[in-house]
């Protein structure tokens, strides 16, 4: 049996030894970096206290962003500042004006298929408007919520055609980070749902 030191230096052996020669990390051990596996592995690497810095890494975040400020993706911009901000960095260029030009209701039918939560794009850009202490206008606010409380459901979750953990618990961090009472909405019924003694919660009530 390991005790916690052991497993802790195999997590942080396993982690950094994924890490790309020009920066980033690569959990397949490619000299291919990915702004995913960057931010997970430096969010690790921060939970268990470990000091990570690296000007090769710094330099690929950063990289991530074009000159004009913007990104390829939401996805991109959100694991380049979210990493940099964990390691108290900022992108070469002010961040905000991609953010908020991003930041719509869409059109749920549209979402390619594959994707485990219709909000995780707002989810991403929300987060990133908290992280930045991004203010948005009131009526931007009210119709971002709307939006979301559109997919609640009568078991107390959210989500598309029925209420999933994912979906529930973006849904209820956006509403959160836009100030609206999530206490009221009583999703910790559907959030015990979806407990399970074997595997401690499962994405919808009642599977395996």
């Amino acid at each position: 049996m390991l005790s916690t030191d052991d497993l802790k230096e195999k997590v942080i052996y396993y982690v950094k030894e994924r890490k790309c020669n020009g920066g980033g990390f690569c959990f397949y051990r490619l000299e291919e970096p990915n702004g995913s596996d960057t931010y997970y592995a430096v969010s690790i690497l921060n939970l268990l206290n470990i000091k990570f810095r690296d000007i090769n890494t710094m330099n690929y975040l950063r990289d991530l962003q074009k000159e004009d400020g913007s990104y390829s993706s939401v996805f991109s911009a959100y694991y380049s500042i979210k990493t940099l901000n964990i390691l108290k960095e900022k992108p070469i260029q002010d961040p905000k004006p991609y953010i908020l030009e991003n930041i719509r209701i869409y059109n749920t039918n549209r979402i390619p298929p594959g994707y485990t939560s219709i909000f995780r794009e707002m989810y991403y850009l929300i987060d990133l408007c908290f992280t930045l202490k991004v203010e948005l206008e009131e009526k931007i606010k009210n119709n971002l919520i709307n939006f979301i409380l559109k997919f609640k459901k009568g078991d107390g979750g959210f989500g598309y055609t029925h209420s999933t953990l994912i979906e529930t618990s973006q849904a209820l961090s956006i509403l959160k980070w836009l100030g609206y009472p999530i206490k009221m909405l009583n999703a910790e019924n559907f959030l015990k749902k979806c407990e399970n003694s074997i595997y401690g919660f499962t994405n919808m009530p009642n599977i395996t």
